[in-house]
Protein backbone atom coordinates (compact mmCIF):
# COMPACT_ATOMS: atom_id res chain seq x y z
CA UNK A 1 0.00 0.00 0.00
CA UNK A 2 3.15 2.20 1.08
CA UNK A 3 4.59 1.50 -2.39
CA UNK A 4 1.14 2.13 -4.17
CA UNK A 5 0.65 5.42 -2.70
CA UNK A 6 4.56 6.63 -3.00
CA UNK A 7 3.92 6.01 -6.56
CA UNK A 8 0.81 8.02 -7.26
CA UNK A 9 2.34 10.94 -5.38
CA UNK A 10 5.52 10.99 -7.90
CA UNK A 11 2.56 10.63 -10.67
CA UNK A 12 0.79 13.17 -9.55
CA UNK A 13 3.24 15.69 -8.98
CA UNK A 14 4.32 14.96 -12.34
CA UNK A 15 1.46 15.49 -13.61
CA UNK A 16 0.90 18.86 -11.92
CA UNK A 17 4.32 20.14 -12.56
CA UNK A 18 4.72 19.21 -15.90
CA UNK A 19 5.04 22.12 -17.38
CA UNK A 20 7.53 22.61 -15.16
CA UNK A 21 9.47 19.30 -16.22
CA UNK A 22 9.01 20.36 -20.42
CA UNK A 23 11.17 23.56 -19.10
CA UNK A 24 13.97 22.29 -17.29
CA UNK A 25 15.11 19.79 -20.61
CA UNK A 26 17.58 16.93 -19.49
CA UNK A 27 20.07 19.47 -18.84
CA UNK A 28 21.36 20.34 -14.64
CA UNK A 29 19.37 23.82 -13.78
CA UNK A 30 23.10 25.10 -13.57
CA UNK A 31 23.40 24.59 -17.48
CA UNK A 32 20.14 25.71 -18.10
CA UNK A 33 19.41 29.21 -20.29
CA UNK A 34 16.21 30.94 -19.47
CA UNK A 35 13.37 28.68 -19.86
CA UNK A 36 11.46 28.52 -23.40
CA UNK A 37 8.23 27.64 -21.75
CA UNK A 38 6.77 29.68 -18.39
CA UNK A 39 3.40 28.30 -17.01
CA UNK A 40 0.85 30.96 -16.88
CA UNK A 41 -0.34 31.80 -13.30
CA UNK A 42 -3.64 32.66 -13.28
CA UNK A 43 -5.92 33.93 -10.34
CA UNK A 44 -9.36 32.80 -9.17
CA UNK A 45 -9.24 29.79 -6.84
CA UNK A 46 -9.92 29.63 -3.66
CA UNK A 47 -10.12 27.12 0.25
CA UNK A 48 -11.59 28.97 2.95
CA UNK A 49 -12.83 27.06 6.06
CA UNK A 50 -16.87 26.99 5.51
CA UNK A 51 -17.67 25.87 9.35
CA UNK A 52 -16.26 24.80 12.25
CA UNK A 53 -18.14 21.54 14.70
CA UNK A 54 -16.71 22.33 18.09
CA UNK A 55 -16.56 25.84 18.27
CA UNK A 56 -17.26 27.10 21.96
CA UNK A 57 -17.22 31.17 20.49
CA UNK A 58 -15.71 33.57 18.22
CA UNK A 59 -12.35 32.32 17.82
CA UNK A 60 -12.39 29.40 20.46
CA UNK A 61 -12.58 25.71 20.60
CA UNK A 62 -14.12 23.33 22.87
CA UNK A 63 -12.00 21.27 24.91
CA UNK A 64 -13.39 17.60 25.49
CA UNK A 65 -14.74 16.84 22.19
CA UNK A 66 -13.76 16.46 18.63
CA UNK A 67 -13.55 19.57 16.32
CA UNK A 68 -13.86 19.33 12.17
CA UNK A 69 -13.13 21.86 10.11
CA UNK A 70 -14.93 21.57 6.35
CA UNK A 71 -13.23 23.25 3.81
CA UNK A 72 -14.82 24.73 0.57
CA UNK A 73 -13.18 24.70 -2.50
CA UNK A 74 -14.00 27.23 -5.10
CA UNK A 75 -12.73 27.38 -9.10
CA UNK A 76 -13.58 30.96 -10.96
CA UNK A 77 -10.37 30.50 -12.80
CA UNK A 78 -12.26 30.35 -16.26
CA UNK A 79 -11.09 26.71 -16.63
CA UNK A 80 -11.26 22.88 -15.08
CA UNK A 81 -8.76 21.91 -12.34
CA UNK A 82 -7.21 19.12 -13.93
CA UNK A 83 -4.88 17.96 -11.12
CA UNK A 84 -4.58 19.64 -7.61
CA UNK A 85 -2.41 18.81 -4.70
CA UNK A 86 -3.60 20.98 -1.10
CA UNK A 87 -1.64 20.21 2.37
CA UNK A 88 -2.47 22.10 5.46
CA UNK A 89 -0.91 22.00 9.14
CA UNK A 90 -2.74 21.73 12.38
CA UNK A 91 0.00 22.86 15.14
CA UNK A 92 0.46 24.78 17.86
CA UNK A 93 2.47 28.14 18.99
CA UNK A 94 2.37 27.10 22.69
CA UNK A 95 2.46 23.80 22.76
CA UNK A 96 -0.85 22.15 22.74
CA UNK A 97 -1.34 18.96 21.68
CA UNK A 98 -4.76 17.63 20.72
CA UNK A 99 -4.87 13.70 20.52
CA UNK A 100 -5.15 12.95 16.85
CA UNK A 101 -5.92 14.53 13.15
CA UNK A 102 -8.17 12.43 10.83
CA UNK A 103 -8.90 13.85 7.30
CA UNK A 104 -11.87 12.95 4.83
CA UNK A 105 -13.90 13.76 2.10
CA UNK A 106 -17.43 15.11 1.87
CA UNK A 107 -18.24 13.86 -1.45
CA UNK A 108 -18.06 17.08 -2.92
CA UNK A 109 -14.68 16.28 -4.96
CA UNK A 110 -14.68 12.37 -5.97
CA UNK A 111 -14.02 10.14 -8.63
CA UNK A 112 -17.16 11.77 -10.42
CA UNK A 113 -14.91 14.52 -11.51
CA UNK A 114 -11.30 12.91 -10.30
CA UNK A 115 -11.15 10.11 -12.24
CA UNK A 116 -7.25 9.63 -11.66
CA UNK A 117 -8.29 9.29 -8.27
CA UNK A 118 -8.29 11.46 -4.92
CA UNK A 119 -5.76 10.71 -2.25
CA UNK A 120 -5.05 11.51 1.16
CA UNK A 121 -1.51 11.56 2.65
CA UNK A 122 -1.04 11.98 6.34
CA UNK A 123 2.55 12.42 7.79
CA UNK A 124 3.49 13.09 11.18
CA UNK A 125 0.12 12.14 12.91
CA UNK A 126 0.46 12.55 16.59
CA UNK A 127 -1.29 15.46 17.86
CA UNK A 128 1.28 17.46 18.96
CA UNK A 129 4.16 19.85 17.27
CA UNK A 130 2.37 19.61 13.61
CA UNK A 131 0.36 17.40 12.29
CA UNK A 132 0.29 17.84 8.65
CA UNK A 133 -2.75 16.05 5.88
CA UNK A 134 -2.65 16.45 1.81
CA UNK A 135 -5.58 16.37 -0.42
CA UNK A 136 -4.52 15.55 -4.25
CA UNK A 137 -6.16 14.15 -6.77
CA UNK A 138 -6.05 14.29 -10.99
CA UNK A 139 -8.44 13.44 -13.92
CA UNK A 140 -7.66 11.22 -16.81
CA UNK A 141 -11.17 11.36 -18.96
CA UNK A 142 -13.61 13.22 -16.78
CA UNK A 143 -13.78 17.22 -16.41
CA UNK A 144 -11.95 17.42 -13.01
CA UNK A 145 -13.44 20.76 -11.06
CA UNK A 146 -15.60 22.83 -13.33
CA UNK A 147 -15.12 26.27 -13.30
CA UNK A 148 -17.58 28.20 -11.05
CA UNK A 149 -18.05 24.88 -9.15
CA UNK A 150 -17.85 25.73 -5.28
CA UNK A 151 -18.52 23.51 -2.31
CA UNK A 152 -17.27 21.81 0.13
CA UNK A 153 -15.02 19.38 -0.57
CA UNK A 154 -12.62 17.76 2.62
CA UNK A 155 -12.98 17.89 6.47
CA UNK A 156 -9.98 17.91 9.12
CA UNK A 157 -10.69 16.72 12.20
CA UNK A 158 -8.93 16.46 15.45
CA UNK A 159 -9.51 15.85 19.24
CA UNK A 160 -10.66 15.35 21.41
CA UNK A 161 -8.86 17.54 23.12
CA UNK A 162 -7.95 17.54 27.08
CA UNK A 163 -9.31 20.61 28.94
CA UNK A 164 -5.85 20.40 30.29
CA UNK A 165 -5.25 22.14 27.18
CA UNK A 166 -7.24 25.65 28.23
CA UNK A 167 -5.71 28.78 27.30
CA UNK A 168 -3.77 27.40 24.73
CA UNK A 169 -3.94 27.85 20.66
CA UNK A 170 -4.20 25.65 17.91
CA UNK A 171 -4.02 26.97 14.50
CA UNK A 172 -4.62 25.50 11.05
CA UNK A 173 -2.36 26.47 7.97
CA UNK A 174 -1.84 25.45 4.20
CA UNK A 175 1.64 23.56 3.59
CA UNK A 176 3.62 21.83 2.37
CA UNK A 177 3.23 17.90 2.40
CA UNK A 178 6.12 15.14 1.02
CA UNK A 179 7.18 14.04 -1.40
CA UNK A 180 5.66 16.56 -3.59
CA UNK A 181 2.76 17.69 -2.21
CA UNK A 182 2.95 21.53 -3.27
CA UNK A 183 0.43 24.37 -2.77
CA UNK A 184 -1.28 23.92 -6.55
CA UNK A 185 -4.07 23.81 -8.76
CA UNK A 186 -3.76 22.48 -12.98
CA UNK A 187 -5.76 23.95 -15.30
CA UNK A 188 -6.83 21.43 -18.36
CA UNK A 189 -4.80 24.30 -20.10
CA UNK A 190 -1.88 23.80 -18.77
CA UNK A 191 -1.66 27.22 -16.84
CA UNK A 192 -1.70 26.90 -12.91
CA UNK A 193 -3.67 28.52 -10.00
CA UNK A 194 -2.59 28.94 -6.48
CA UNK A 195 -5.58 28.70 -4.09
CA UNK A 196 -5.96 31.48 -2.36
CA UNK A 197 -5.96 30.93 1.44
CA UNK A 198 -6.13 33.67 4.34
CA UNK A 199 -4.91 31.82 7.36
CA UNK A 200 -3.10 30.74 9.51
CA UNK A 201 -6.46 30.17 11.64
CA UNK A 202 -5.53 30.76 15.48
CA UNK A 203 -8.26 29.56 17.93
CA UNK A 204 -7.75 29.33 22.03
CA UNK A 205 -9.08 26.15 23.27
CA UNK A 206 -11.45 27.17 26.46
CA UNK A 207 -13.13 24.54 29.02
Amino acid sequence: MLKRLSLFLILCGLLLAAQHLMAQGSKSPLEQPEPVFTPKVVPGGSITIEKIDGLAGEGQLKAGQKVTFYLRYTNNTGRPVAGFSNGFRVYSPDGATWGTTTSDSTGGVGRGSMDGGVFFVNFGIDGAGADTVGFGGFRIMKEGISNEWSGTAFTITIGPISPSMAGKKICLDQSYFPPGGVWLWSLDDQSDNLPDWGGPYCFTIVK
